[in-house]
């Protein structure tokens, strides 16, 4: 869902005025529509898709909402103070692919020695990762994430599956199991459930 230009400029300006809006946000992960209070802290494109990264009145917390998804939005008139521990780069820095969320979870990647030759040329997949080639031609690659990014991450790094070894958190490893097992089963099964 594409962004509209005057939501944009109405974010904008809320954001930079320090003012709450009011906006009916259709949410993907429960598939409801409700009505949000908001203080817009910085709009922030990802991969072409545009966010409002704010503070949600609802749940008390600093959330990114998908610009794509606000059904509508009203300007309040009311004014709010930054948050004295609001840093944007350090928000930003905690996901992954604009999922973030959780306790702060090492990651390490292993690619083996034929795949690592591409990955070594792609620009950095985290802004905080760290590369390491190994004697043997493969490249580890470790950064710091949020747990609830590893989601995310999984299914990002899935696509060179066959080529890389997840080797921490454990968490992440369990994820990839189960996307595994599951898209097996499906692909041997041949429907969806």
């Amino acid at each position: 869902v594409l962004a509209e230009p005057d939501c944009l400029r109405t974010l904008t300006s809320a954001a930079a005025a320090q003012e709450t809006l009011e906006i009916v946000y259709h949410t993907q992960r429960t598939n409801t529509v409700k009505t949000r209070r908001i203080n817009p802290l910085l709009l922030h494109n990802h991969a072409d898709d545009w966010y409002v990264v704010a503070f949600d009145h609802l749940r008390g917390s600093v959330l990114d909402f998908h610009v794509g998804r606000i059904r509508s939005l009203r300007q309040t008139n009311e004014f709010f103070e930054l948050p004295e521990s609001w840093n944007k780069e350090e928000y930003l820095r905690g996901g992954f692919l604009m999922t973030r969320g959780g306790r702060r979870v090492r990651v390490s990647l292993l690619f083996d020695n034929f795949q690592s030759r591409w990955m070594s040329e792609r620009t950095p997949f985290h802004r905080d990762e760290r590369r390491e080639f190994l004697p043997d031609g493969s490249m580890r690659l470790t950064f710091i994430v949020e747990s609830e990014g590893l989601e995310a991450l999984a299914r990002y790094f899935l696509q060179w599956a066959d080529r890389c070894r997840f080797e921490e958190p454990p968490k992440l490893k369990m994820i990839v199991r189960e996307k595994l097992r599951r898209a097996a089963q499906i692909n041997q099964e041949g429907e969806l459930k």
